[in-house]
This record gives C-alpha cells, sequence and structure tokens, in this order.
C-alpha cells in the first residue's frame, strides 16, 4: 500500500491512512470508518473517537499514521463535503463500510502473496 500511495491516487493514499490509522492506533474497524472529520486535531497526535455506548476517548496516533492522514485529508478536502473522515463514494453521505474495508484489506493481502482469508482487520 505504501508504494502504491506514493503518488497523489486517491484511493491508494486512502487506502495507505486507513492501514496506518488501524495498525498505528489500535481502533476498531467499525470505529475506524465512522471517524468523523472533527475527530482529527489540527496539531495533536490523538483522534477523538466515540467507541461503545457512546463513551469518548482520545487515542494517539503515532508519526506514519500521521503523515498517512495528513495526505488523505489534503487529498479528501477537494473530494467532498462529507462530514465523515473516510466518506462512501455511494450517495447519502455515508461514511466507508467496515464490510468495504475488510475487502480492501483482503486485497491488499492477496496482492501481497499472503492468504486473504488468514487476513482481517482485527
Amino acid at each position: 500500500a505504501e508504494d502504491e500511495a506514493a503518488g497523489n491516487d486517491p484511493r491508494a493514499v486512502r487506502c495507505l491512512a486507513l492501514i496506518e490509522l488501524l495498525y498505528g492506533s489500535g481502533l476498531r474497524a467499525s470505529e475506524l470508518v465512522s471517524l468523523p472529520l472533527n475527530a482529527v486535531p489540527r496539531d495533536a497526535p490523538f483522534l477523538t473517537v466515540t467507541g461503545k455506548g457512546g463513551a469518548s476517548r482520545l487515542v494517539p496516533v503515532g508519526e506514519r499514521a500521521l503523515d498517512a492522514l495528513r495526505r488523505w485529508l489534503g487529498l479528501r478536502a477537494a473530494m467532498t463535503g462529507s462530514r465523515w473522515l473516510f466518506p462512501s463514494g455511494k450517495a447519502g453521505g455515508q461514511h466507508l463500510s467496515r464490510v468495504r474495508l475488510f475487502q480492501l484489506i483482503k486485497a491488499l493481502a492477496g496482492r501481497a502473496g499472503l492468504d486473504p482469508a488468514a487476513i482481517s482487520p482485527h
């Protein structure tokens, strides 16, 4: 994903941001895809995450994930007015689905020569 995201292809940069955040923050898949845009502070290395039961918490984010997130935010700004950090391409203003995240990760695994059945966002 990192090599593919070296350019400015929005889908590749989005995928890199998703993978880096998933790995570098410990978020659940459903928490990651449903992050609102306002969960990302301007200069702090944290995300504000609303988890199960509606409780909010600050989640630290590593530098690699922050770099990927900044790149995604730069490309995302020109694409949508959605309130979601990772908007769906479908009409209706929804966020990327958890199922779609699973599909993206399994596709990356297959291209990397890994068994997609053995890979999960968890």
